[in-house]
Parts: structure tokens; sequence; C-alpha cells
């Protein structure tokens, strides 16, 4: 061993001795300073040993290495093959920019039909070379089946538990599912998330309109990338770095999350666009071209955060031509007598990358100008509409701020998403319940390496070309932006895995240089040990997720869980909903429209006596359901108080609690007739609201009986009279004043609490304050109460609440004014006067 090998690995050990001791002080908060001080310290010293490293030799391509083929007839034949393939490569480009919506089926299948007829044509019209060379060896096809079986556990496992099948973790997965129905149903106006509407209907045509067909559908494409991968790692990392890489791409918790709920198929795109560039492409084979321009294509009509990919393949079109040139002999063709060997070659190539990457430029106009055509005038505020409202946070981007201030901001965004990858992770607990990084310590370790390898070799093949693209996706989803959403992280996952196995394959080549065999034999078992970890640690982020009843309550999704729930228990009757929350739009095309279908029809109310208003005007039989926060219970007792016949059934959710209650009422009116109905409904305290204007002016005072003091008693005609006089209203002064009687003398705890206002009760002069839970003595007989707060008119739904916990109880619950005040003789002269 010489001097420069032992040194070079010696600084290889001491690299990987810094990243380890990094990752180990990481873990500590208190010692995280310390571990970026080692991750800076790694970071210089890497550099001295992979400058110059190869970690796979370019000159030996995988497979087999193309050229023209000798017969004129084959050349002849194959150029009118691509010929024809451009033609209707034009034609669906043409059609799909005359008129959107009716071609959109036909262009779609057309360009994937003229992708393989001109791929067909380029087959034709060459030859293989040599023959194929570094093909996979057998125990590489063993470990790839191992971790396609890996993977598949960790981004199929439990769908029937992860996430609950009626709630979501953002509203972009109902927006997906709803993009998927109106596919299946025809619609075509879609066009920045086609393939996403597409996977997503594909999912509910194969599952029915449910979020796990939806989930499983992108989970599904999410998993096959893993091949892709591979293949793609390999040729940047050699196999020792392509196993290590796929491996943790496998494992991963982030990846299989992000892409189940729900994610994008761009991943899959972008691993299927680099293996063809670093594959078939760099070995000369043209076929692969028409699949790189389709890919590339569809890429300028994605989500922003993976458009990228579009100019990183053409230049990695261009980078295929030159990357292996050395390696490419001459072909029949190119040969003639007396010329030096690879003379030709070299003058060449240029023109021969140049015309591959105008091939690939030209095939992803085709495809992108048909949406400059479909948005016409509208073209720059929609296609770049996503970046604009990322940059509509003005505390980020403020107008007129010093240079300063700005790079101050920058920095400090750019600590917080590098700590993704190390210390910090997602806030989002239906992501990360224990907030860890977004990645194992392995792959955060070994992504440090893949980076300043290529800072170092950036000009060798496509070791730039993965540096650039994790830089302007890195840049672009976490910097450039105004709000630091980590969802949008996720578009840097390419990258991230591939510089992953890059670090990999330059650890694994700078030991077994120093070190021969032995060292490769230590290194090898310390990747494996390093993977094993990786996948422990990411199972145990997937088990959290699936288990935590956290994560069951950051779930709920009070519109999807609706939705799905009536779709099923509906039977075609009419329904009338008391919902004062998210689910107040269930009746309306929304969102998860598409989980409810066509045949549920009935309306959502927000108060109680908007409901009693609604019921009076049906026929038949209802079916009644309530979804109020904390309060289903002590709503349901009610309305079963007052409306005799109705029993109210009460349904648990996935994390325990009474999520709803459902019943049928089969005549409304007859029951809203009764004398029950007209004892209780003026039965409670007298609420006075009145909404007041500048200067405290008086703008209109309402009063009414409620049962109980809640969101649900907060009057319709106080929200009416707000939005009638919204120019003028400033705030609400409330009051709720009466008398109730209890039976049992004891130690009764009370809480008033408010929403968007302030709130304080007076229970037989002794005060309690809003918001503290306070304990009053209180003897059997009658009581005086009141409660008095103001709130903020300009709020759509402001909330008051007095609740109490009675002797002997452990959990509050609203004080039933129904059941223990007396009737209101004024409330009954004008119930019956109405």
């Amino acid at each position: 061993m010489t001097r420069g090998g032992i040194a070079r690995g010696l600084a290889c050990v001491v690299t990987i001795g810094l990243v380890t001791a990094a990752q180990w002080k990481f873990a500590d908060p208190e010692w995280r300073p310390t571990g970026w001080w080692l991750m800076l310290a790694a970071l210089v010293v890497a550099p001295l040993w992979q400058w110059r490293l190869p970690i796979t030799d370019w000159r030996q391509a995988s497979g087999r290495l193309w050229g023209l083929h000798p017969q004129a007839m084959r050349r002849v034949g194959g150029a009118a093959i691509v010929l024809l393939g451009a033609a209707l490569w034009f034609d669906a480009s043409r059609r799909l920019a005359i008129e959107w919506v009716p071609n959109f089926d036909r262009s779609c299948i057309t360009w994937v039909i003229a992708a393989a007829v001109m791929s067909l044509g380029f087959r034709v019209a060459q030859t293989p070379l040599t023959t194929a060379r570094d093909r996979l060896r057998r125990w590489e096809w063993i470990a790839l089946v191992l971790i396609c079986a890996l993977a598949t556990a960790y981004k199929l496992g439990n769908f029937e538990n992860f996430p609950p099948r009626d709630e979501v973790s953002q509203v972009e997965e109902l927006q997906a599912g709803m993009f998927g129905a109106q596919f299946v149903a025809g619609v075509r106006e879609r066009w920045e998330f086609a393939a996403q509407a597409a996977i997503s209907g594909l999912g509910i045509w194969l599952g029915g309109p449910t979020l796990q067909a939806v989930r499983e559908a992108f989970a599904a494409i999410n998993l096959l990338k893993v091949l892709p991968a591979y293949f793609w790692f390999r040729a940047l990392a050699g196999p020792a770095g392509a196993m290590v890489g796929t491996a943790l791409l496998a494992v991963s918790g982030w990846d299989s999350v992000v892409n189940r709920i729900p994610g994008h198929p761009d991943g899959f795109v972008a691993m299927c666009c680099f293996a063809l560039l670093a594959g078939p492409a760099a070995r000369g084979n043209w076929a692969a071209y028409p699949w790189i321009g389709l890919l590339a294509g569809y890429s300028t009509l994605t989500y922003i955060a993976f458009r990228p990919l579009a100019g990183l393949a053409l230049a990695g079109a261009f980078i295929a031509n030159l990357a292996r040139s050395e390696s490419r002999p001459a072909s029949p063709t190119e040969s003639r007598p007396g010329s030096q060997p690879g003379s030709q070659k070299g003058s060449r190539q240029w023109p021969r990358a140049t015309i591959a990457t105008a091939l690939v430029a030209s095939l992803m106009a085709g495809i992108f100008l048909t949406v400059v055509f479909k948005l016409g005038d509208h073209f720059a505020f929609e296609y770049f509409n996503g970046w604009n409202r990322a940059h509509g946070n003005t505390e980020y981007y403020t107008p007129g701020e010093p240079l300063s201030g700005m790079l101050r901001k920058r920095w400090v965004r750019t600590a917080e998403a590098v700590a993704l990858f190390y210390t910090e992770g997602d806030a989002n607990r239906t992501h990360s319940p224990d907030g860890r990084p977004q990645v194992d310590p392995l792959t955060g370790g070994l992504m440090l390496l893949g980076v300043a390898y290529g800072a170092v070799m950036w000009w060798r093949g496509f070791y730039g070309l993965v540096l650039a693209g994790f830089a302007i996706t890195f840049f672009g989803t976490a910097i450039a932006t105004s709000n630091l959403d980590v969802l949008r992280v996720q578009a840097t996952i390419t990258y991230v895995y591939t510089l992953a196995a890059v670090g990999a394959g330059a650890a694994v080549a700078g030991v077994r240089r120093s070190f021969g065999r032995i060292g490769y034999l230590v290194i090898g078992g310390l990747l494996a040990i390093g993977v094993a970890y990786g996948a422990y640690w990411n199972g145990d982020l997937l088990y959290k997720l699936w288990t935590s009843p956290i994560t069951r309550q950051d779930y709920r999704s009070d519109l999807a869980y609706l939705s799905d729930w009536l779709r099923e228990n509906a039977h075609g009757r009419r329904v009338v909903g008391l919902l004062p929350n998210g689910g107040f739009v269930v009746f309306m095309d929304n969102d998860a429209s598409w989980l409810r279908g066509p045949d549920v029809s009935g309306i959502a109310t927000w108060d109680v006596g908007e409901m009693f208003h609604q019921l009076g005007g049906e026929h038949g039989e209802v079916m009644l359901i309530i979804s109020t926060p904390k309060t289903v219970m002590d709503v349901a007792g009610y309305l079963e108080s007052i409306l005799p016949g109705l029993r109210l059934e009460p349904r648990l959710g996935p994390e325990g609690h009474v999520r709803m209650a459902y019943g049928a009422l089969t005549a409304p009116p007859a029951a809203m007739h009764s004398p029950v109905y007209r004892a209780v409904r003026c039965t409670g305290v007298r609420a006075r609201f009145i909404l007041r204007g500048e200067n405290g002016a008086v703008i209109q005072t309402i009063e009414q009986v409620v049962p109980f003091i809640d969101t649900t008693t907060w009057l319709g005609a106080v929200r009416e009279a707000v939005s009638h006089h919204e120019q003028d209203g400033r705030w609400i002064d409330a009051t709720w004043a009466g008398k109730f009687s209890i039976d049992t003398a004891g130690e009764y705890w009370f809480l008033p609490e408010s929403y968007e206002g302030q709130v304080n009760a007076v229970i037989d002069g002794k005060p309690v304050p809003g918001g503290v839970a306070t304990p009053l003595a209180l003897s059997g007989g009658s009581h005086s109460m009141s409660m008095s707060g103001r709130f903020n008119s300009r709020i759509l739904e402001p909330t008051a609440r007095l609740s109490w916990r009675r002797p002997g109880r452990e959990e509050f619950e609203l004080v039933p004014f129904y059941r223990l005040a007396i009737v209101d003789a004024q409330c009954l002269v004008q119930f019956d006067g109405n």
C-alpha cells in the first residue's frame, strides 16, 4: 500500500467516524451544536479522499453498446419508422392543443404509441457493437428480490388501519380522490394533476369510492420505483452502493407515508427517466430517447416541485452522450481505411449529444405547448400559480427589505430545512408522531458523503446532475417558499436516496482501494448493520403511526368521516344534520363529495334552532345526525327529550370517543307540535345578543331561551345579522341569565369557555372566571346564574360554552338548563303566537 493510499484510507475512516459521532450527538438536544460542527468537519475532510476516486468504471458500461446498423436498408427503414412515430406525436399534440377535453384520452394514448413506434424505429436502425458487460450477478438478483419484498411490506402494509378508512392527514388527499372520481366520470379539465387524477381514478375504478382504494393505487406506484431506482443507483454507485441506497429507499418511512396519503407518481417517473439516461442512453441506444421525452414532457405539466426534471432530462441527454464516449468502439459505418481508431468518435460526440438533446427537447415541447394553448392568456397566472402562492407571505418576502435582512431570513430557513434530515423532522404528527427527522441516521450520513462526492466529481458523468437536481429542488421547496411546508420537500426524495447510494458507493470504493478485501468486508458489514438499523428505525416510525392514539385524533376529518358514513347508511332517506364544525359543507359540492356519492341528499344546520326550523318542513322519515365538538351526547340527550320517538345511537371513532350520533324521526312535524316539544323548547336560560358597531352603537338585539350554552345554541339569527351588517358590525355583546334548581347538594365545578371572545360567569353572586374550572359548594334548591362576554363579530362562528362537573363525576358536561330551569312564560306566549 502506498503512502497516498494509506492517507486516503485514513481520511475515509476519519470521515465515517465524524459522521457517526455527529449522528450520535444529534440524539441529545444539548449536544446538537457539537453534532453540527462534526458534520461540517466531515464535509471538509471528505473531499481529501474522494477527489478523483472512481466508484464505477465509466468505460465499462452495463449492458451492450450500440451504434448504427451497417446495412443501409435497416438504417433507412428505421428512419422511416421514427418519422412515422414523430408524425403520430405531432398529431397528438396538435389535436390536444386545438381542443383539450374531447381529445385528452386519445392524445395521451397516441403519445405512448408514438414513443413505442419511435423506439422501435431506432432499434431497427441500430445494432449492438459489443456483448453485454457488467451484467447483474446472481447475488444481486437475489438481493434485489429480497429488497422488493421488504419494500412491499413497508409500502403496502396495514392499509386497513393506517390511516383509518374515513380519515385524512391533509386536504390534498380528499382532493386527489375528487380528481380521480371526476376522471372516472369523464372530466378531463385537469392539467397540473392529470397523472394524479388518472391514478386515483384507477384506484376508485378498481376498489370503489373509498380513501383506501386511492391510497393503495398511489402506494403501488410508489413501490414500483424501487426497480428503476436500483439500476439508476448502480450506474452511479456500483452494486454495493446501489444495494445500500435501494434498501434504504425500500424501508423509508418518509417515502412510505407521504406517497400513501396521497403521493405523486413523479418519484417513479423521475427514477425511470434517470435509469433510462444512465443505462440505455449512455450506452448509445437511442430507443430510450422517445421514452425519456415522454417522461420529461409529462414533468412539464405536473406539480411545480417536480418540474425541474424537465431541465435535468435535457442535461442528462447531453451528458449521456459524453460520459462514456471513450468506451464506445467505432461502429462499422464509422471505420474508414487509414483512419486512426477513435478519431471519428471524438469529432462526432458533440454533434451526437446535441442531436439527442434536441430530440428530447422537441418531444417535450410537443407536450408542453398543449397546455400553453389550453391556458392562453392565463398561462402565466395558472402555470406559476403554485410558485406565486408560495411567495404570498409578506413577512418572509418583505417589499423593500434590505439585502442583509433578506439573507438573514434565508440563512435561518436553510438551517431549519437542513435540520429536517438530521434533528428536527416534521412537526405534523400525522407524518411523524415523535417529530423525528425525515430520514434515518444512516441515510442522513451517507447523503452528506454523496453531497461531498458530487461536489468534487461534478464533471464526471451524472454526479453533477444529481447534485444540481437536489440543490434546485431543495431550494425551491424549502427555502424559496414563504412557509416551510415539509410536505413539499418530498420532491427531494429521489435525490436524497441517490446521494445516499453515491455516499455508500464512495465509502466502499475508498476503503477497498486503501485496505483491499479486508477493508471491503469490514465496510460491507458495517453498512449491512446500518441498513438493518435503518429498517428498524423506519419500522418503528411506521408502527407508531399505525398505533398512536394521538395520530388517530390528528387524522380526524369530520368531512371525510361523515361523507363515508352517509354513503353507507343514508339508504335513500333525507338527512338533516347538526354540524357546527368542518362537516357543515358535507351536503354541498366539496373535496369529499366523491366519498358521499350522488344519492345522498340533505341539509346541514349550525344550531338547534335552525335544525328545528328545517325539520318542520320535512315530510316522511328523516335521518337525523349530530356531530358537535365535545358535546355529542349532551346535545343528543336534549334532542331525545324534546322530540318524542327519537332515539339517537352514538358511534365511536377509532380513538374511542363518540364522534357522532344518529337516528330516524318518522314524522318531524307531528313531533314538533307535541306538548313536550312546546314545554322543553321554552325551558332554559334567556340569551341576549347585541350586535354593536363603531363607538358601541347598537345595531341589532336578539333574545331567545336556550337549553344550554354552547356553539349549537349560538343563534342563527345572530349570524344572519352579522352577515347583513358586515360592514358596520364590530363586536357582539352576549349575556345569558336565569335560575336553575338542583336536587343534590355538593361541590360543583363550573367551566366557562369561549372562542374569539372573553367570557365570565357568576353563580349565586360568586365569580367564575372564563377558562378556569372553579369549584362551588351548592345546596339543593334554586340558584341564579349569569354569564356575559364580548366576541369578534367578524369571525364566522364565535363560541361560548358553560360546562359543569357534578359531584361523583369525572367528566365535564354542558349544564342542562332545559332540565333544571322553569318554563319561560314569555317564551310560551311567543311560541303560541307563532
